[in-house]
């Protein structure tokens, strides 16, 4: 339960992360402060059952949150002390912070990379990304179990984009997937703070209302896979995340490099966009892995980098104080 007794500089740095990226914005994830230090666990009533049987999102999401918090503490110019286990676990706490207090400056724009990065989508524009910026994005994380791959050649875009809309229309021929999904899509006026929103979907106020009960059918499912196909063949760039295991704490640490690799993405005026189609469908990752060179490798994260004018709202997210409930 939150209680007023959170140390201010830890409440700041909360009130900034909590806007961290998360599978269908479920933000799985919990605190537990105890006068002393900052506890963070699963929330397990969040977590997606049909959605994500192997909890690989659910991981993936967390070391998003924690890369958030890491990149918040340092956008506020708060200097931070944590402990992160090395195997995570739905039991036990993941994360522990030990200490905060005030460094000299922050860094203004990291704030606003924090606060902007969204998810668009919708397609973008067929421009390319420069040189200049495809070597800033393949240059953002750099670890022994973890590497960040930037594909934009056209026949890879196209395979990716092919995998991707095959992905997408098998999960939404299983009826579990759908209903799952469907009740986390939220028309546009709902008051919930976790979901998927009809305007972050690129619907308007009567298709939100629609989406559910279509989804919940299957019907359009193939149109609805062709168009991401689409969306995606015509990306600017693709990020790949790859790691070199296949468990919870490679999750996690995946979580985290997709993290920065949003921020600056983000910091670089482009729009964004992931799908986990091609990385739990079938056995489409293997290509990907040796698009990137890495075939005993395990392809984690798959995100659409690339140019759009279109205004994208962020999703409403927990309050500080609801992150401890």
């Amino acid at each position: 339960m939150y209680t007023s007794s959170l140390p201010r500089l830890l409440f700041d740095i909360l009130d900034l992360a909590r806007l961290a990226p998360s599978v269908h914005n479920v933000q799985p994830w919990r605190c537990d402060w105890d006068g002393k230090k900052l506890q963070l666990s699963v929330a397990k009533e969040r977590m997606l059952r049909e959605g994500d049987p192997t909890g690989r999102e659910l991981w993936i999401s967390i070391g998003a949150f924690i890369e958030t918090i890491i990149a918040s503490a340092d956008a506020l110019g708060i200097s931070i002390s944590y402990t992160l286990s090395d195997t995570p676990s739905l039991e036990l706490p993941f994360m522990t912070f030990l200490l905060a207090t005030k460094k000299l400056t922050g860094k203004p724009e990291l704030v606003s990379a924090i606060t902007n990065r969204c998810s668009d989508r919708a397609a973008y524009s067929t421009r390319g990304l420069s040189k200049l910026e495809l070597e800033v994005l393949n240059d953002i994380w750099k670890s022994k179990h973890v590497s960040v791959h930037i594909l934009s050649e056209p026949n890879q875009l196209a395979t990716i984009a092919d995998m991707t809309g095959q992905g997408i229309a098998m999960a939404l021929s299983l009826p579990g997937f759908r209903q799952e999904l469907a009740q986390l899509i939220r028309i546009n006026s709902s008051s919930a703070h976790t979901g998927l929103f009809g305007y972050a979907l690129g619907y308007g106020s009567l298709r939100a209302r629609l989406e559910p009960y279509l989804v919940r059918s299957g019907r359009g499912r193939l149109a609805q896979a062709a168009r991401e196909e689409a969306a995606w063949k015509a990306s600017g760039a693709v990020a790949v995340i790859l790691t070199s295991g296949d468990t919870a704490e490679f999750w996690l640490q995946a979580g985290r490099a997709y993290t920065r690799v949003g921020l600056v993405a983000t910091r670089l005026n482009l729009h964004l966009s992931t799908s986990a189609a091609a990385v739990e469908a079938s056995d489409f990752h293997l290509e990907v892995e040796k698009l990137c060179g890495k075939p005993t490798s395990r392809l984690q994260v798959i995100m659409r980098l690339g140019y759009s004018d279109r205004k994208v709202h962020s999703s409403p997210r927990l309050s500080v104080p609801e992150l401890f409930d």
